[in-house]
């Protein structure tokens, strides 16, 4: 498989792997508030855990898209921009913007 095709690969699922943890800890989140099963800690300890495994994903694919852009292949730069987006969001947390939608507004 070609690098270009590849770095464009791992960093969709990057993407994917940063909705998913997002969707899964937001849901942890809405079920701990009625009960206390789920402590802090162990919710932080994951989430440091799951941002080195996401740069890890982003620096890979950006390793991949540069080595596709030496030999001058033009899906690299969507590969690498991919790779950024992954590297980026990895950082922000998507886990409000998730539970301000989820939430109701109290009136």
């Amino acid at each position: 498989m070609k690098k270009g095709i590849l770095s464009v690969i791992v960093a969709t699922m990057g993407i994917y792997f940063v909705y998913w943890f997002n969707r899964g800890i937001c849901e942890t989140i809405i079920l701990s508030s009625d009960t206390t099963n789920v402590s802090e800690f162990s919710l932080h300890t994951f989430g440091n855990v799951y941002k080195i495994m996401t740069v890890s994903i982003g620096l890979l694919g950006l390793y991949l898209g540069v080595i596709s852009m030496k030999n001058k292949k033009k899906i690299a730069i969507t590969g690498i921009t991919l790779s950024i987006i992954v590297i980026i969001i990895s950082f922000l947390p998507l886990c409000e913007y998730y539970l301000r939608f989820k939430t109701p507004v109290n009136p």
